[in-house]
């Protein structure tokens, strides 16, 4: 049986993600599903698990399909079936979002030259590429 509560952090921290780069604080967010700023942190951290109702209602309100909460969990295979027990580790592992990839992403978006973005974007494809060349 599977530790329900890292299955609800994991979509909280999808959750954050994505308000985040929505640009939402928990306040106007909140608003939008019709909870307390209080309640989207509890949401987030995992400590109280989001209703069905309500994460439709946060999809809605961040415009993703109510499975991106879901996208990337492990113990998943390809067509979404679970393999076997979710490893809880890689589950902490992956709630560690750095604030930096947030930052780096947010700023990104806020660029409206379209030129410059597609150079960034080309820059950094090309350094993932050559790792070994850095």
């Amino acid at each position: 049986m599977t530790n329900l509560n890292i299955i609800d952090q994991y979509v909280g921290k999808r959750l954050r993600e994505k308000r985040l780069l929505s640009g939402f604080s928990q306040e106007v967010f909140a608003q939008k599903i019709e909870v307390t700023f209080q309640q989207v942190q509890k949401y987030e951290k995992g400590i109280n698990r989001i209703s069905a109702s309500r994460l439709y209602c946060a999809s809605v309100a961040l415009e993703e399909p109510v499975g991106y909460f879901f996208d990337g969990l492990p113990g998943q295979n390809k067509t979404g079936g679970k393999n076997s027990l979710i490893d809880d580790a890689k589950i902490v592992e992956m709630n560690n979002l750095k604030n930096d990839t947030l930052q780096i992403v947010r700023a990104f978006y806020n660029i409206s030259d379209p030129l410059l973005r597609k150079s960034i974007k080309d820059l950094l494809h090309a350094m993932s590429q050559n790792r070994t060349a850095l």
